[in-house]
């Protein structure tokens, strides 16, 4: 019983001990930081490049992930786009709702993505 109390506390992304004690290791390499953070620029202008030649209106970011408009209702694009394994925040609040919030993966994750999207998207 508490433990289902504490789960409803969680965050959708929780992250356990051992993934926080990687994590700090990671932060100390220096090299390792700097491939992260040149692969994420990298896909970050692939993805908005894609997205544009979608013709969907991207705002300019300098972080791991971009927001943009879409024609349909964002929360109507993130139920379809879970059916394909993919996971976006969908804006609700007052005109925001045609606007998605989505993280820079790997280039595969962005794939997945873009092909999800390119199905999800009304022609």
């Amino acid at each position: 019983m508490l433990a289902d109390l504490i789960d409803r506390l969680r965050t959708p992304f929780n992250v356990n001990r051992l993934a926080q004690v990687a994590a700090l290791a990671a932060l100390q390499d220096e090299t390792h930081l700097n491939m992260g953070l040149e692969a994420t620029i990298r896909e970050r202008e692939r993805v908005t490049e894609a997205l544009k030649a979608m013709h969907l209106t991207v705002v300019p970011s300098q972080a791991n992930f971009l927001f943009f408009r879409t024609d349909q209702a964002s929360d109507t694009l993130h139920k379809a786009l879970l059916t394909h394994g993919v996971i976006v925040k969908p804006w609700l609040e007052a005109s925001y709702t045609h606007w998605v919030r989505v993280s820079i993966g790997s280039r595969d994750q962005n794939d997945q993505f873009l092909a999800a999207l390119a199905t999800a998207m009304p022609h």
